[in-house]
């Protein structure tokens, strides 16, 4: 019997009372009887039953402490440790060391979002809130325009947010980015058709996960169905620009420069002299470490030939010459891939072949815009690498870059590369998530659980919207 239940008992006794022949025997007081006590036989049978109630509820005391103590115990069920979801548990609460090494990754339980029909969607990660964690979007453009988000938590969960809607129609020929255009820490939504016309619509990111859905913008310019479209910050203002750039014949590049209320301020265009520029491909990055975005173009036909234009103030570029690989043929089969292998604050260029083998060169960016490339590949020892998807980011936390190959088939296979400061890469053994059934799923790379580290996250948008999470050891 409890301590509390044996003190409500005893409490009679300084009522003036005598007291109950239950709390003589339960205190283990000896009876004195009066006369016409039942025979001693008959006694012990009631003292069996007594005992048996007393230790019936004293049992379903001590049950119902157990449970009080788990559920109090339980984390993310609300106050300081995170507010309730109807999510599934992620199973490693924030703060918890993963029993995995550093480039490896401890894989969670599946998440389902409630909703069904996901066919036309198409999943971003970002971070909208501005707390740190890479939040998953999901945007369908069609005839309407809806947005999904799921709120990233401290334990590689998502928190699933209502659906957001534009009002305007026909939104079939948008291309969907992310950026922050209004340089407040959070991700915005950046819609962009170039047809006929160049329309921008904007919906920037607020603390609740929503979007503040802005008018459109267009500019005047007609033409641009030929142009690419992407963010950086040219100006180094720390607001998100957006960048179009058309490589046919010519190579001509416009500029609209992110202001603090979500618009844009749209330059003139910049053409470079030199022609000639079909199966180049074009890529955004800090060659020179200046905190603002340079553009970079890359052909590999034949030879490996790279173009830098430098960033300025002003939102224009500097136009550099062309620099070309010494190694110069085979470069067939080859992607390139912006990073910052060595850690230095520069992107460099990563060059990756994933056929039979897997081969990797890496030019460096200096701090004139230029590039220095290692004459000299790496190779894995592996072979059989041909649906094998190359990924970039940080996944020891160590401030460089490195390499994830991944591939869906039957079975989920990862491969990691380590960036090191000289430029090269470590190369891990593999690893293989312990689910079988990867058919549609398409593999997301970012910092889910605002350790510093990016984490995998798998997404298969069909009739249903299932997650996997892959949080980076440390």
């Amino acid at each position: 019997m409890s301590d509390t239940r044996r003190g409500g008992l005893l409490s009679r006794r300084g009522s003036g009372q005598a007291p109950s022949r239950l709390v003589q025997r339960v205190a283990g007081r000896p009876e004195a009887g009066p006369a016409g006590e039942p025979p001693p036989e008959e006694e012990g049978k009631k003292r069996k039953r007594i005992w048996w109630i007393v230790g019936l509820v004293g049992g379903g005391v001590l049950v119902l402490g157990v449970v009080l103590l788990l559920l109090l115990g339980k984390p993310g069920d609300g106050g300081p440790e995170g507010r309730a979801t109807e999510t599934p548990a992620a199973g490693t609460p924030a703060g918890t060391a993963l029993p995995v090494a550093p480039g490896q990754f401890f894989f969670l339980p599946p998440q389902e979002h409630p909703q069904s029909g996901w066919e036309l969607f198409r999943p971003l990660l970002g971070d909208v809130n501005g707390d740190g964690r890479a939040e998953i979007i999901w945007n369908m453009t069609a005839e309407v325009n809806l947005i999904y988000v799921g709120l990233a938590q401290a334990d590689g969960s998502f928190d699933l947010l209502p659906v957001q809607e534009r009002s305007e129609r026909y939104w079939s020929g948008f291309k969907t980015l992310l950026g922050d255009l209004n340089g407040d820490g959070r991700g915005d939504l950046i819609w962009n058709e170039t047809t006929e016309h160049n329309r921008t619509y904007v919906g920037l990111g607020r603390e609740d996960g929503t979007f503040d859905l802005l008018p459109f913008q267009d500019r005047e310019e007609r033409y641009w169905s030929g142009f690419q479209t992407f963010v950086g910050d040219v100006n180094g203002d720390g607001r998100g620009d957006l960048i179009w750039n058309e490589t046919t014949e010519h190579n001509r590049t416009y500029v609209g420069l992110g202001r603090e209320d979500g618009t844009l301020a749209f330059l003139p265009f910049q053409d470079r002299a030199e022609q000639g520029w079909k199966g180049f491909r074009t890529l955004v990055g800090d060659v020179n470490g200046d905190g603002r975005s340079d553009l970079i173009w890359n052909g590999l036909a034949g030879r490996n030939r790279v173009y830098t234009a430098l960033g300025q103030k002003d939102g224009t570029f500097v136009l550099l010459p062309a620099q070309d690989h010494p190694r110069e043929e085979g470069w067939e089969g080859f992607r390139v891939l912006v990073g910052e292998v060595n850690g230095d604050g520069r992107s460099d260029l990563v060059w990756n072949l994933t056929a039979q083998t897997n081969r990797l060169y890496v030019a460096l960016g200096q701090e004139d815009g230029t590039f220095t490339f290692q004459e000299e590949g790496q190779e894995r020892t592996e072979v059989g690498w041909g649906g094998f998807q190359t990924l970039v980011g940080d996944v020891n936390g160590d401030g460089r870059s490195d390499l994830v190959w991944n591939e869906l088939a039957g079975h989920n296979r990862i491969y990691v590369g380590l960036g090191q400061e000289e430029g090269t890469f470590t190369f891990l053994p593999v690893q293989d998530h312990t689910e079988t059934d990867w058919e549609g799923f398409r593999t997301l790379l970012g910092d889910v659980n605002g350790d510093g580290r990016d984490d995998l996250v798998w997404n298969r948008l069909q009739a249903e919207n299932r997650i996997y999470v892959g949080l980076a050891g440390e």
